[in-house]
């Protein structure tokens, strides 16, 4: 567990556990990483690659489409992103996830 998960403070939705293929673009290029964990505001992907913080990326999950978020922090090969999507949006793909798992 990452010291930024250890830290006490709330959030809307509970992130859900999951170990889910995806695709990461950053800086133009398609890269894969895992989802670690999602919820309708974030995810937390293992992706063994460099970002930087505020960086825009765009996230592909399944069939669900392309997602666009922004990278909020960085630990060794895992990073935190904060989806830019409407939050119904989100739901959907949501739905979708649990459904098809």
């Amino acid at each position: 567990m990452s010291d930024l998960e250890d830290k006490d403070y709330e959030r809307e939705f509970t992130r859900e556990p999951m170990r889910v293929k995806a695709e990461i673009m950053i800086d133009g290029g398609w890269h894969d990483c895992v989802v670690t964990n999602i919820s309708p505001f974030g995810a937390r992907l293992y992706a063994g690659l460099k970002a930087n913080l505020g960086k825009a990326v765009s996230i592909k999950i399944g069939e669900s489409g392309k997602l666009s978020a922004t990278v909020i922090w960085l630990q060794g090969d895992e990073l935190g992103v904060n989806f830019d999507d409407d939050q119904s949006e989100m739901a959907r793909v949501l739905i979708e996830l649990a459904l098809h798992q």
